[in-house]
C-alpha cells in the first residue's frame, strides 16, 4: 500500500481482522463506526445523497436533522421516531452486495438462547480447528456439547453443517444488535454490515421483525459501490473542507482494509509482500471470482474460511479450488486431499494424463505438487510466523513435458508418493517478480485469469466428483 494506514483517522491499532469470529465482529464494528462517524460529522447533504443512492431515491427526507446510533439499540425519542416513521429500511452492506437466501438456522435452538449463551466459549473452541478437522467431526462435537448441556433442537444431524454452527456463533457474539442507525421523522434505516461473504436473510428477517414489526424493506449494497459513491462525493465542489477531508480519509480507509474492491496485486521488487495486505486483497479477489463461477458448477460454493492465512477455496474440504496469495506467487490450484478422491486418482492415473494433455497449450504456468504439512501452533490467528511446515515434491509442467522425458512415469511416481503425503495439487502460479506475470497481477483482469484456470481444471474436478459419488 502506498499510504501509511496508521495515519488514517479511521484506522485503529486494535482494528480486528478475519483470523477468528470475534475479531471479525470487531472489524465489522470498526467499519460501521467509521461510516456513521463520517456521515454524522459531514455536511447533511452527504447523508441525503447516501440514502437516496442506497435506500430510496424518491423519498422526501425533509429538513429535520438526522439522528445516528452505533452498536446499540435505539432508546427514547429515537426509538419512538424509528417506530413511527413512514419509511423503514434495512441497509445490508457486504463485499458481494448479495443476500444468502439459504436458511442457516438450526431448528429449535431459538428456544434455548439463554443456555446457548452459557456455552458460547465452548462453541468457539469447537470452531477454532475447522480448517484442520473434517466438517462431520465438528458437527459431532457440537451435537455432543448440546446434549451434554441438555439443549434440545429439532434439525436432523445430517442437515447440520459447519456454516450453521458458524452462523449460530455470530448471532451469539453480536447479540443480534443492529450495527448502526440513521433516523429522522421521514425515514428509519437500520444498518447491517458484513465484511466477507453474503448477507444472511435470517439475520435481516430477525432485525425486521424485532424493530419494524416485519414492515421494513431490505436494501442490499456492496462495499465496492459504497466506496465508489464516496469517491464521487469527494469530487464535489460544494462540500465543506471538513467534509472533503473526512470523505477522502474514509475512501482511503476502505482501500487499506480491503473493502474498495479488487484492483491489483501490487507485490514486486519495490513493493514487498505484506501478509495483512494479502488477506485484504484476497477477500476482494474472491468476491470477483465468485461472481464469475456461480454458473459453472453448483458444488463450487465459497468456503469463506477465517483468513489467518491468505487463501480460501471453492468446493468441499477434500476436493476444491484453492485461491491464494503466497509469499512468492499468487494463483490457484485444484486440491485433492488424501482420502477417497486421491485414492481414485492413484488407481486411475489416466485422469491426470488426460488433464495434462488438455493443458498442453498453456503448460507454462502450471505445476504439479504433492505435499505433507505439520501444524506449528493451534492458537488460530494469534501466533507469529509460519503456521505450518511443508514438505513435498513439485515440478513445472512445461519442464515435465520436454521432449524425451517419460512424463507419465514421473506423474505416476508423484501419485505413488502422495500415499505418504496429505494432498496432490495441480497449481497455476503467477510470480510477483516475473516480468511476464506482473502486467497480469497488477490489473483488475487478474480475477479473469484465475477464473480461466478454474475452467481449465474443471473437467478433472467434475470427473472425480462424478466417479466417487
Amino acid at each position: 500500500m502506498t499510504m501509511d494506514k496508521h495515519q488514517n483517522i479511521f484506522y485503529s491499532y486494535n482494528q480486528g481482522d478475519l483470523s477468528d469470529i470475534d475479531r471479525e465482529v470487531q472489524l465489522e464494528d470498526n467499519v460501521t463506526k467509521a461510516l456513521i462517524n463520517l456521515l454524522e460529522n459531514s455536511d447533511r447533504q452527504v447523508t441525503v445523497d447516501f440514502l437516496k443512492r442506497f435506500v430510496n431515491s424518491k423519498i422526501r427526507l425533509g429538513r429535520t436533522e438526522f439522528q445516528y446510533a452505533l452498536q446499540k439499540n435505539l432508546v427514547g425519542e429515537s426509538h419512538k421516531t424509528a417506530q413511527e416513521t413512514p419509511h423503514k429500511f434495512i441497509l445490508g452492506i457486504s463485499p458481494t452486495g448479495k443476500m444468502d437466501e439459504k436458511s442457516r438456522t438450526i431448528v429449535g435452538l431459538e428456544r434455548e438462547e439463554e443456555k446457548l449463551k452459557g456455552i458460547k466459549a465452548q462453541i468457539k473452541n469447537i470452531l477454532r480447528n475447522e480448517n484442520e478437522v473434517e466438517g462431520s467431526k465438528i458437527v459431532d462435537r457440537f451435537i455432543k456439547l448440546l446434549n451434554a448441556n441438555k439443549i434440545q433442537f429439532d434439525s436432523r444431524k445430517q442437515d447440520i453443517n459447519v456454516s450453521d454452527i458458524n452462523y449460530l456463533y455470530q448471532l451469539l457474539a453480536s447479540k443480534s444488535r443492529p450495527d448502526g442507525w440513521i433516523v429522522n421523522k421521514n425515514i428509519a434505516v437500520l444498518i447491517e454490515n458484513k465484511i466477507w461473504g453474503k448477507l444472511s436473510s435470517n439475520q435481516i428477517d430477525r432485525h425486521n421483525n424485532k424493530w419494524f414489526n416485519g414492515k421494513g424493506e431490505s436494501k442490499p449494497a456492496s462495499w465496492k459501490k459504497i466506496y465508489n459513491f464516496f469517491k464521487e462525493e469527494s469530487s464535489r465542489n460544494d462540500l465543506g473542507e471538513v467534509t472533503k477531508f473526512l470523505v477522502k480519509q474514509f475512501t482511503e480507509y476502505l482501500e487499506v482494509i480491503g473493502l474498495a474492491g479488487f484492483t491489483e496485486i501490487p507485490f514486486n521488487d519495490s513493493t514487498p509482500y505484506d501478509l495483512d495486505d494479502a488477506k485484504n486483497i484476497l477477500r476482494n479477489l474472491m468476491v470477483e471470482i465468485e461472481k464469475e463461477i456461480g454458473d459453472l458448477d453448483k458444488s463450487l460454493e465459497r468456503r469463506g474460511r477465517p483468513l489467518e492465512d491468505p487463501w480460501d477455496y471453492f468446493g468441499e474440504e477434500s476436493l476444491h479450488f484453492t485461491v491464494g496469495l503466497w509469499e512468492e506467487w499468487a494463483g490457484l490450484d485444484l486440491f485433492v486431499k488424501k482420502g477417497k478422491y486421491l485414492t481414485k486418482l492413484r488407481k486411475n492415473p489416466a485422469l491426470i494424463f488426460e488433464e495434462i494433455e488438455r493443458l498442453s497449450s498453456c503448460l507454462g504456468d502450471y505445476w504439479l505438487d504433492t505435499q505433507y504439512w505439520r501444524l506449528h501452533d493451534w492458537k488460530r490467528g494469534k501466533q507469529r510466523g509460519p503456521m505450518a511446515s511443508f514438505e513435498g515434491y513439485f515440478v513445472k509442467l512445461a519442464r515435465l513435458m520436454e521432449k524425451g522425458r517419460n512424463w507419465k512415469e514421473v506423474v505416476k511416481f508423484m501419485l505413488k508418493m502422495s500415499r505418504h503425503q496429505k494432498a496432490f495439487q495441480i497449481e497455476k502460479r503467477f510470480f510477483y517478480k516475473s516480468k511476464k506475470h506482473q502486467s497480469l497481477l497488477q490489473s483488475p483482469n487478474f480475477s479473469q485469469e484465475v477464473v480461466k484456470g478454474i475452467k481449465e481444471l474443471l473437467p478433472l474436478y467434475q470427473e472425480l466428483r462424478t466417479s466417487v459419488s
